[in-house]
């Protein structure tokens, strides 16, 4: 079995983080974003084994 790393790959960094080893991405929105935010995701097992994912994240409706 592997130890995945999962990566922020293509984010404006608007207080994003991910876990490494889980790829859970949190988000702390700044009151003042109201439009989606494209996000690249990479992961990597050490072992030449590489995907990446990309999808839009969106502030909730009150922020809009």
């Amino acid at each position: 079995m592997y130890v995945m790393n999962h990566t922020l790959m293509r984010t404006k960094k608007n207080r994003q983080s991910i876990e490494a080893g889980t790829g859970r991405i949190s988000w702390q929105m700044a009151s003042s974003l109201t439009s989606p935010q494209q996000v690249r995701v990479g992961v990597d097992d050490g072992h030449q084994g590489q995907a990446l994912m990309e999808f839009t994240l969106m502030p909730p409706p009150a922020a809009r």
